[in-house]
């Protein structure tokens, strides 16, 4: 089913910090009715888990979302200057920073949520065979190049392989 009206004000509340806003966590409810049930949600740049958050709870929960990030902290050092557009209810504004372990207290109620520590597209070996056969894919890593590109080099491959199989 198409969505025809885009939608500006998510159902659920998100409780995580991070940059995603109402209406881009709106569009995250109105594109994971689009998974079918069983399916696969890949995000790339999970941060602190706020959009992660949203995709688990808005999918169907049979749908497994991973959540792959590098969580390095001295990364997370270029966005100091954008601190103030954080969004969320657990928002510290002298912090930008955040762990694997931040994010998994973020997403603990959140049991079809796998967060994988890598770079896109160092993915470990066991989790890259579990997304052969990936239904959507979302990409909120960096919005620069060349990470960008990489990012999106690794998605055209996950496409490419899935699509060479049929």
């Amino acid at each position: 089913m198409p969505i025809t009206a885009l939608p500006t004000k998510p159902r659920l509340v998100n409780p995580v910090t991070g940059w995603a806003s109402p209406s881009q966590l709106a569009l995250i409810e109105a594109w994971a009715k689009e998974v079918p049930k069983n399916g696969i949600v890949v995000e790339i740049g999970s941060f602190a888990g706020r959009s992660a958050w949203h995709w688990a709870k808005s999918v169907d929960p049979s749908v497994t979302v991973y959540a792959i990030d590098s969580w390095d902290t001295d990364l997370y050092n270029k966005y100091r200057e954008k601190r103030d557009s954080l969004q969320g209810d657990r928002i510290d504004p002298n912090i930008v920073e955040c762990t694997f372990e931040d994010f998994l207290k973020n997403t603990h109620d959140c049991p079809n949520l796998i967060g994988v520590k890598a770079r896109s597209p160092a993915i470990p070996e066991d989790i890259a065979a579990k997304l052969t056969e990936v239904d959507l894919i979302y990409i909120d890593d960096s919005h620069e190049n060349p990470e960008f590109q990489n990012n999106l080099n690794y998605c055209c491959l996950l496409y490419t392989s899935d699509a060479a199989d049929e």
